[in-house]
């Protein structure tokens, strides 16, 4: 018996190996893929926080524009795709419309605008 022991040790040998070295890639694998999915939420959780803060400083600057302009009798609405601004002084209504976003940031030439002349 040993001596059939000794004739597969050559064959055994590599395959017991090749086993443990399999499990061992695995379970670090595993490990790698655990802390780059933290490193993930931590940097996605932060980029949230920084566009939140984006965002809350970008309605700040709206409402103090707003204020602004209906100083000069400027009134300005947002409704939904559109943007309407009415001057009180000349009674002109001019709707601009707002375009879809695109990867590319588009200048002020690209925006639609229909002008209203209304009697208000």
């Amino acid at each position: 018996m040993s001596d059939m022991l000794l004739a597969l040790l050559p064959y055994i040998l590599p395959m017991v190996i090749t086993l443990g070295t399999a499990l061992a890639f695995r379970q670090s694998y595993a490990k790698s893929i655990g802390q780059i999915q933290t490193q993930v939420i931590a940097a996605l959780k932060e980029q949230n926080e920084t566009l939140q803060q984006q965002l809350a400083r970008s309605n700040r600057i709206m409402a103090a524009m707003r204020y602004a302009l209906k100083a000069i009798d400027l009134h300005i609405t947002v409704n939904g795709e559109f943007v309407s601004v009415y001057n009180a002084r000349t009674q002109r209504k001019k709707v601009i419309q707002i375009q879809p976003s695109s990867r590319e940031q588009k200048g002020e030439e690209d925006i639609q605008e229909a002008e209203i002349d209304e009697q208000i």
